[in-house]
């Protein structure tokens, strides 16, 4: 009995040290690599551990069938399979999202609600020179505007006024513009620079709808002047 154990066991360790040679894969014993010259992948580990004798008669079966690989191969792969068929964390989460009809519902209402509120910027303009700035073109009504370099289309400034026009002749400093403005730099960073700038506009409902839309784009930080 023992003797016929002890060959199986020869015979177990001969199928795997055959099977590691054809797959070229590393050695057994201990031996030291830079990290990242190996994969996981192409590491062979032996490890001792029990299988229900069903399964081990089930797979030794079809190791013997013709040109069959050896049945730790078998076992090996079909594990791999399971391994490599479950989602990632980050596809769980977005299955996870895209299966939950109640947030969908909710996404698409607010979506909804920023697409009604914010209707449609209009197409860039040039800034006029500070002698025709009461002449900018913008909404009489609540509503938002934004300056950006006309060259390199940096941001410059963003604003929202309950009377949209108004609001932006204040841009200028004084005597040209109109209203009142607390920071002196804008001003003056407007009167240094308006041939290379220009501004485009959005008229909003009210002007709370304004201010939340103006919200958004200071969060996005990506402004010179980010007030």
């Amino acid at each position: 009995m023992l003797k016929t154990i002890e060959k199986t066991k020869r015979s177990a360790e001969a199928e795997m040290d055959a099977e590691m040679d054809r797959m070229k894969r590393l050695p057994r014993g201990s031996f030291k690599a830079k990290p990242g010259a190996t994969d996981l992948r192409n590491c062979k580990v032996k490890i001792s551990m029990y299988l229900d004798a069903d399964i081990l008669e089930y797979f030794r079966l079809r190791a013997g069938q013709p040109n069959a690989a050896p049945y730790q191969t078998q076992i090996n792969n079909e594990l791999r399979s399971i391994m490599e068929s479950r989602p990632t964390s980050s596809e769980r989460v977005k299955d996870d999202i895209l299966s939950n009809k109640e947030f969908l519902r909710a996404l698409k209402a607010k979506l909804q609600t920023v697409e009604d509120s914010e209707g449609e910027w209009t197409e860039w303009h040039p800034m006029p020179k500070p002698e025709k700035c009461r002449e900018i073109d913008g909404p009489a009504s609540a509503g938002l505007y934004q300056v950006r370099n006309k060259k390199d289309h940096q941001l410059i400034l963003f604003g929202v006024g309950e009377e949209c026009q108004n609001r932006m002749r204040s841009l200028y400093p004084e005597p040209y513009g109109t209203g009142t403005r607390n920071n002196e730099k804008k001003r003056k960073y407007i009167y240094d620079n308006w041939r290379n700038l220009e501004y485009r506009t959005l008229e909003t409902r009210t002007k709370d709808e304004a201010v939340k839309i103006e919200r958004l784009l200071k969060a996005e930080k990506n402004h010179l002047f980010n007030t």
